[in-house]
This record gives C-alpha cells, sequence and structure tokens, in this order.
C-alpha cells in the first residue's frame, strides 16, 4: 500500500486573517487518505487551532523569537532537523514568515516539494520583508498566488514565470446562504438600523490598508441623497479610534455602525444591499469572493487582485484607490438603479460558483504537489544515473 504524502504548512500563527482562514480551509478539506499534514506555526496564537484538530491535523508551534541573526539560524536549524526526521515530502509555507524561515531550511534539509506563497500586493508584509521573500523565492521549487495580478508582479520582480502557480481562494458552500433571520434582525437592532433600510457595508480588519476612511467620506457624500441608506462596518483593529473620530467629524454617528468582529456567524454579507472593499492594497481578499456568493453588486477600489475577480461593468464597479468621489459616485449609481445593482450582483454570484470553487482549487493544488514530486525523483534519478 502506497504511503500517505507527508505534507507540512508552516505559517506564522493561526489568526483570523485572509491567509489564516485559506490555509485551514485548505488543511480541512485535502484529503486523509492520500495526506499526512502537520500545521507548524511560530506562536501560540492559535484561534484556528481547534479546526485543525478536529479536522485530524497535527499542530505544532515552533520557538521563533525572531527571523533575525543568530535567532534565524537556530530556529532554522530546528525545523530542518524536524523535516528529514518527519521526511516530509511537500514544505508548504503560507505567508512571509513561513517564507524567510522555511524555504531556505527546507531546501537545507532535501525537502523533495518546496513551495512558497505571495498573497500580497505592492505593500511588504513587514520590515524589509519583501526585499527578504523575493530572495528566498528563488530557493522554492514553486510559489503559490491566489491571482494573475500578483503573478504578473512576480514576473516583473524577477522570479521565473515557471516557478509560480496561480491558485485562487475558494468558497464553502454554506457563503452562499445567508445567516439566520434572528442574527440578522439582532444586529440591525443592536446597531440601530431600522427595518427596511438598505446597507452599504464591508468585512475587514480595520487597519490603514483597507482605508474605511474613505468609505466613510463616500458615505458623506450621499447620505443626504439616499436617507434609507446605512453604512455598516464589520471588522475590528487599531484603526477603530480613528474611525470612530472621522464619523463624528463627518455627522454621520446615526448612519455609520462600527459592528467589531463577527465570527461563527455565517457570511454577513446577507445582509447587505451592496458589498465594498476600499483597500489600498490588496492581493484577492476572501470578503470580495463573500460578496460574490451572497450576489451583492461589487465595490471595490481598482487595485492588485481586485479587478481579477470583479469585472468592471460586468460583476461590479471598480474606483480609484483612495478616491471618496469616486466611490461616491459608484455607491449613488447603484442605490439609484436597482435594475444594475441586481444585474452585477448576479453575474457576480455565477461567476463565483464557476470561478472559485473547492473542486477547482484543491485539484490544482494535489496537480501541483504531485508534478513537483515527480520532478525531484526524475532529478534524484538523474544524478544517480550520473554519478
Amino acid at each position: 500500500m502506497r504511503r500517505r504524502l507527508r505534507v507540512t504548512f508552516c505559517l506564522a500563527n493561526s489568526g483570523i486573517g485572509g491567509t489564516e482562514l485559506n490555509a485551514v480551509r485548505t488543511a480541512e478539506r485535502m484529503d486523509p487518505a492520500r495526506y499526512d499534514l502537520e500545521v507548524l506555526a511560530f506562536n501560540d496564537f492559535a484561534p484556528l487551532r481547534e479546526r485543525y484538530e478536529r479536522a485530524g491535523v497535527s499542530y505544532g508551534v515552533m520557538d521563533v523569537r525572531s527571523l533575525r541573526g543568530a535567532d534565524w539560524l537556530r530556529s532554522g536549524r530546528q525545523l530542518a532537523k524536524h523535516l528529514r526526521e518527519r521526511r516530509v515530502d511537500v514544505f508548504h509555507a503560507h505567508d512571509s514568515y513561513g517564507n524567510l524561515l522555511g524555504v531556505p531550511w527546507a531546501r537545507v534539509a532535501r525537502t523533495p516539494a518546496v513551495i512558497g506563497s505571495r498573497r500580497w500586493w505592492k505593500s511588504n508584509p513587514g520590515l524589509g520583508h519583501g526585499t527578504g521573500n523575493r530572495l528566498v523565492f528563488r530557493f522554492a521549487h514553486a510559489v503559490i498566488t491566489n491571482t494573475q495580478a500578483v503573478a504578473n508582479l512576480m514576473i516583473e520582480e524577477g522570479i521565473a514565470p515557471s516557478k509560480i502557480r496561480i491558485i485562487p481562494n475558494f468558497l464553502d458552500q454554506d457563503a452562499y446562504v445567508g445567516p439566520d433571520r434572528s442574527v440578522v434582525d439582532a444586529l440591525r437592532a443592536q446597531h440601530g438600523i431600522p427595518d427596511g433600510a438598505r446597507i452599504v457595508g464591508i468585512i475587514a480588519q480595520l487597519r490603514p490598508e483597507k482605508d474605511q476612511a474613505t468609505l466613510l467620506r463616500a458615505a458623506a457624500r450621499i447620505v443626504d441623497h439616499h436617507p434609507d441608506v446605512h453604512f455598516l462596518l464589520i471588522g475590528e483593529g487599531k484603526c477603530r479610534p480613528a474611525l470612530e473620530a472621522l464619523r463624528t467629524e463627518l455627522g454621520l454617528e446615526a448612519r455609520v455602525h462600527l459592528a467589531g468582529l463577527k465570527i461563527g456567524l455565517g457570511n454577513l454579507h446577507h445582509m447587505f444591499d451592496i458589498s465594498v472593499l476600499c483597500s489600498q492594497t490588496e492581493a484577492l481578499s476572501n470578503s470580495i469572493l463573500e460578496g460574490m456568493a451572497a450576489a451583492n453588486p461589487l465595490t471595490v477600489t481598482d487595485v492588485g487582485g481586485n479587478p481579477d475577480a470583479v469585472i468592471d461593468g460586468e460583476t461590479g464597479i471598480t474606483v480609484p484607490v483612495g478616491s471618496a468621489e469616486g466611490l461616491g459616485d459608484a455607491l449613488d449609481r447603484l442605490l439609484r438603479d436597482g435594475d444594475l445593482a441586481r444585474r452585477l450582483g448576479d453575474a457576480g454570484l455565477k461567476r463565483a460558483r464557476t470561478e472559485y470553487t473547492v473542486g477547482k482549487t484543491l485539484s490544482t493544488l494535489d496537480e501541483t504537489y504531485a508534478a513537483l514530486l515527480a520532478l525531484a525523483r526524475e532529478s534524484t534519478q538523474t544524478s544517480r544515473y550520473a554519478a
């Protein structure tokens, strides 16, 4: 009987973020008859750990104090020793931190297939990490990204096209089903949103690059023309105080609601009439896909992978980054033209059902692993013949 392939996922932690959620959702759907999967994290911040363990996936925490100097050497040697002892077939880093430590040391361990990931656009994911990741990608057998726009950017930065694999995010079937009516009613009541009011919503962490401030400024431009419209921001983060202050400055306390982080309530895009993502930088956001699954018209910034998912004028409207005028005009247009909003939403739903499926994503991942391992076997045989 052929043994299962030993696969190691590596990432900084298992917090609630797009990369982390994509990793756990992938792990939950990998065939346990084919794969012996483990997860290695750099620290014990792990809200998602229980999901891995429910799926029967081993979860380990490394003692990674920093990615510099002696700490990098110490942690890297420990990682390489672990990979050799476990006889790992595929090492798969999911974030910039996993790339920086894992990719070079997995090569030191002679792991047959070493995979890095790039799930961000042009901004560095950490101090010096952009340059560091471009360097370590040269040691990876493959680099996975989730959108063509990032693949093109990597090619511009000197990564060989033959090394790049595009594997999009995928949607769960429950993303197409709205939350219980009681959940929606409770959220509306909690934030004083009247029954029958229309909602423009965004689901994203409250971080500078998500730029919810531009949405507030866009709201200020159009609220007087649409007295039944409320704006709901779902997410938490360090920008909350600044956004609350801006809301007060713009006189939007009664119309803009900061709902905080909501976990385990289902795809809350279903309670929106229009979904927004106004990021300054983005690769491929799960929030966009969930908005499409809810059949919502989307308004997104024309940056990174956003236009790969939201086709302007077909499945949504793209607007310039940081433009409150452009975002406000797009929202005004959708709020005034119900037929346009429905057409865009229906087209987005159709695109989500065909392009962002678990079957397509998992089969491409399986093929990537198999192709890299076949190349590794071929290289080993060639080396033996040459000897």
